[in-house]
């Protein structure tokens, strides 16, 4: 199978958990009291279970749906946060427009999903979907299992806006073994510190945990 590889200049980064509560860049969402995670697989399907703790830049299986009912299963890796500098967190504060005092410190966080078995449906939605990847949300967890979610930031009609941490872009056709790279930023209050990336989707297994119905995320530590 074709695949087709999409790179940013800097490491991709899924949604990283903080020692404490974030401001994340372009999307900030707080809840409380993460879950005890679990390690293994789901032994009916080969994907990764609920509540699995991983290593960061070890892989997680997922079995997806798009919004139009198509079936697709992906392998999400996440790779160890990076700590921004006062460069950064100036730039990224003058994207916002926004003025984040010197205490307060930027963290990046390089994830890659890898298309895996994709239907039919699933391969004519993917592409039209929302997000990149499509509609795949990472969180950030803190020291007190505070989460937030995290988008990349972006300029005018949606262009990338901080090189240093590009959304990733989904190409124009996904077929199995198809590959896409992206970032996630985030802007950590003072003396907190990212600890832990989970990945969570409502209505399934892999939840928030105060989402209703609840759920497991899995977590990169």
């Amino acid at each position: 199978m074709a695949t087709s590889i999409y790179r940013r200049q800097a490491r991709t980064r899924l949604a990283a958990l903080a020692l404490g509560s974030a401001v994340v860049l372009g999307l900030t969402a707080c809840g409380s009291d993460s879950g005890e995670t679990s390690k293994g697989s789901d032994e009916a399907g080969g994907t990764t279970a609920p509540g699995t703790e991983l290593s960061y830049g070890e892989s997680a299986t997922i079995e997806r749906e798009t919004v139009g009912g198509g079936k697709y299963t992906v392998t999400i890796t996440v790779e160890e946060p990076e700590k921004g500098t006062a460069e950064d967190l100036a730039k990224i504060s003058e994207i916002e427009d926004h003025e984040y005092e010197p205490e307060y410190t930027a963290y990046f966080v390089d994830f890659s999903v890898t298309y895996d078995e994709i239907d039919d449906k699933a391969l004519a939605d993917l592409v039209n979907e929302t997000g990149i990847p499509e509609g795949l949300v990472l969180s950030g967890v803190d020291q007190g299992d505070n989460w937030h979610h995290g988008l990349p930031k972006t300029g005018a009609g949606g262009s990338n806006a901080f090189d240093k941490c590009e959304r990733g872009k989904m190409p124009d056709e996904v077929k199995a073994g198809t590959t896409v790279e992206g970032c996630r930023t985030f802007v950590m209050y003072p003396d907190k510190e990212m600890v832990a990336v989970w990945f969570a989707e409502d209505d399934t297994p892999y939840a928030e945990p105060k989402a209703d119905p609840p759920g497991e995320p899995v977590v990169w530590k």
